[in-house]
């Protein structure tokens, strides 16, 4: 019996080993996927483009302080660096990151024209102006300040979120009717106007409409069980891996993906549209076919799916209670 009991206990030392091998090769996966995909790994137009998005972002904040003053030497100069190796690699003058750019600089020059300052004395000015004028053609879009009035917040805010929220369940099955274009631009919409780290607007989402590869991703998905498949609607959810700047944010993505996912099914449900995450913690094996027959970028990772369609007449969710509020909130004196 003795011996039985000691080779039980050497084979779950041996199971135990194997799972940590595992672990450490999935860690060194992810690392050398960062290492190889972020921001400063190579010069591609999704990478440039990104970095764009952060000074943009960086010059934004700079131009709403209420204690105005010369600055951003040095991102200016990065800025329109940016811009000309955004062009270089393949970007155009009518992309969202190259005209928001060129926005950006054409706001920060009215701020030094607007306070008087002598613009010989500050180089970031003359290299702002000289970038405007050469790109003088571009799209002109407001990117200033807004200013937003207490009462405005107000009027969008006289409704029961509690009950929104609560009213919203993760189901499994749906109604036949397809998905509306209005619909899913609505949802989509919503999706974009989420918190973004630096407004760098990292993830995406794919509908895959084509049933083959719906099947596909089916099988590789890790809690389809007890869906009623027929009516699903499909959707991956992906964040770009090329829009962090450094080792800091190498969980950012999936914190983005999840701040995009939430505004994205909360749109769905106002619109009668009933949806569930399912997770994705395949293998980057399984990640990678998903990705070529999806046409999804080699520098995205799929953060999660998720299963949606028209809510039915009558609808059958799992309760699944909640905790209490004690249990999670916890005030630091």
């Amino acid at each position: 019996m003795k011996e039985k009991l000691k080779n039980v206990t050497f084979l779950r030392k041996i199971v135990f080993f194997i799972r940590k091998e595992f672990f450490i090769i999935d860690y060194l996966k992810d690392f050398f996927f960062y290492k190889k995909n972020y921001m400063y790994a190579k010069n591609t137009k999704s990478s440039v483009g990104y970095n764009i998005l952060l000074q943009v972002h960086s010059i934004e904040k700079g131009l709403m302080s209420k204690k105005m003053r010369p600055f951003g030497k040095r991102k200016i100069s990065d800025l329109s660096y940016l811009l000309n190796q955004f062009l270089n690699c393949g970007g155009s003058e009518t992309d969202y990151e190259f005209i928001v750019g060129i926005n950006v600089l054409r706001a920060y020059v009215d701020v030094y024209k607007a306070n008087g300052w002598n613009h010989k004395n500050y180089n970031e000015y003359t290299t702002a102006n000289q970038t405007i004028l050469k790109y003088q053609n571009v799209e002109n879009i407001n990117i200033n300040t807004i200013h937003i009035n207490k009462n405005d917040i107000n009027k969008f805010t006289d409704f029961n979120y509690k009950q929104f929220v609560k009213n919203r369940h993760s189901v499994r099955s749906y109604s036949k009717r397809k998905l509306s274009k209005d619909d899913l631009e609505y949802a989509i919409e919503c999706a974009i106007n989420s918190p973004s780290a630096c407004n760098r607007q990292m993830c995406k989402v794919y509908y895959v409409k084509d049933e083959n590869k719906k099947n596909i991703i089916i099988n590789y998905g890790q809690g389809f069980g007890n869906f009623e498949l027929e009516n699903a609607n499909i959707f991956i959810i992906t964040y770009d891996t090329a829009a962090f700047h450094f080792i800091g944010e190498r969980n950012q993505g999936y914190f983005n993906a999840g701040l995009f996912s939430m505004n994205f099914v909360n749109a769905l449900h106002s619109q009668g549209i009933g949806s569930c995450f399912v997770q994705f913690g395949n293998s980057k094996k399984d990640e990678n076919i998903i990705k070529k027959i999806c046409g999804i970028s080699s520098s995205e990772r799929i953060a999660v799916l998720v299963s949606a369609g028209y809510y039915e007449e009558n609808i059958s969710a799992p309760k699944s209670p909640r905790k209490d509020k004690k249990d999670v909130f916890k005030i630091i004196e």
